[in-house]
């Protein structure tokens, strides 16, 4: 099945519309790919500006089984399947997507330059956390209540909690931080609370990659602790590691929609 033209696609096309960044995009091509397969459909994808596919930069490229390709002569697809809002019909949502990991791991598989030095030195111990700022110090004008969001990342009991467990009990290795999912990458001045608290009481590491590094490496630490989004989502859900944790919030009833592991 990870073989896109392995597979007949003589029965339409999907076309999709992606919106989002590298997180976001995985999941709707996963999404597309799974109703192309089942359906023997080509997939193709427009960007914002409905251009064709090959003047829209793909942010899951790196994925080398991350494919498209249509017949010419297939016909599209009917709007109301191929237009879905946002990330999907199922976004995060691990019931639907729970019997598709082994395809999904084939899928995603990264290509040489997606594989960060760390990830050949992480010992059986080790953390990976994947910390997201407050979305008001990422996008301050999305802020427009001029008030903190709590949703955007957990409390740092969270983190302390999980930590400390594993300290008392002498199952703590080093402890990575991977970075948030922005444009820059780093974690701003004035944001001295949790990335901080990470390094001083737990003596923490970065581990500055580019995004698919850091995403993979996470995928493969023994011991993930996730934030809120997309990015946390996807790593616990293509994960190989041996205990995940992802956040949920009962006070506002937000969180990673996760049911039976």
């Amino acid at each position: 099945r990870c073989d896109f033209f392995g597979q007949d696609r003589s029965q339409g096309t999907l076309v999709q519309v992606y919106r989002g960044r590298m997180a976001n995009v995985l999941l709707q091509y996963l999404w597309g790919r799974l109703r192309a397969d089942g359906s023997r459909w080509g997939l193709e994808v427009k960007n914002k500006k409905n251009q064709k596919n090959q003047s829209w930069v793909n942010p899951i490229g790196h994925y080398r089984n991350v494919q498209f390709g249509s017949l010419p002569d297939a016909p599209p697809v009917p709007a109301k399947i191929a237009e879905v809002a946002g990330c999907g019909p199922h976004f995060q949502s691990y019931e639907y997507y729970r019997a598709e990991r082994c395809v999904s791991s084939c899928l995603f598989s990264p290509q040489n330059d997606s594989l960060h030095q760390r990830l050949f030195l992480l010992d059986p111990n080790d953390v990976v956390i994947h910390f997201r700022e407050p979305i008001e110090l990422m996008i301050p004008f999305m802020n427009r209540a001029n008030e903190s969001r709590p949703d955007t990342v957990p409390p740092w009991s969270y983190y302390y909690n999980i930590l400390n467990t594993r300290r008392v009990r002498g199952e703590l290795g080093t402890v990575w931080i991977v970075r948030q999912h922005s444009k820059t990458g780093r974690f701003k001045k004035g944001n001295g609370t949790i990335h901080q608290l990470l390094l001083d009481e737990f003596g923490a590491k970065l581990a500055y990659g580019e995004s698919e590094q850091d995403h993979y490496l996470a995928r493969n630490a023994p011991i993930f602790i996730g934030s809120f989004g997309t990015y946390s989502w996807t790593i616990a859900y293509l994960s190989s590691g041996k205990e995940i944790h992802l956040p949920y919030d009962s006070r506002i009833a937000k969180g990673s929609t996760w049911n039976r592991w």
